[in-house]
């Protein structure tokens, strides 16, 4: 495994050359046949309001979507956390409009499959 932070601090104005820099970095350790973890920077920001963080973590969420539409074509698994996440993983960076859900591994912890005709074929998320 090899960890990759997305660096919050960075968004929103550097979004383009992040996602970049994160596929790339991706691409690189699964060629290595590393497992890439992709996580947020834990970095404490200040927002001048509620509207403003927001706002802001939609561009978090945005970015890490941005990554996920440009993931390895051959990549077997996919692992998300949190449910606002994992909905938007499967919806918007998978673009799934359904899912065939395999079972659980753990309580909560559904494992599902994409379609043999999707971009990622029969991952496992």
């Amino acid at each position: 495994m090899v960890g990759l932070p997305l660096d919050v601090s960075r968004l929103p104005a550097a979004r383009a050359a992040v996602v970049d820099e994160l596929a790339a970095s991706i691409a690189h350790a699964h060629a290595l046949g590393l497992t890439p973890v992709v996580f947020t920077s834990r970095a404490e920001l200040q927002f001048a309001s509620v509207a403003e963080r927001l706002t802001f973590g939609e561009a978090v969420s945005g970015t890490l979507m941005d990554v996920v539409r440009r993931l390895p074509v051959t990549l077997g698994f996919l692992i998300s956390k949190g449910g606002i996440t994992s909905n938007d993983v499967l919806s918007s960076g998978l673009a799934l409009t359904a899912s065939r859900v395999l079972g659980q591994i753990l309580p909560a912890l559904p494992w599902s499959q994409t379609p043999a005709d999707h971009r990622l074929p029969q991952c496992r998320w």
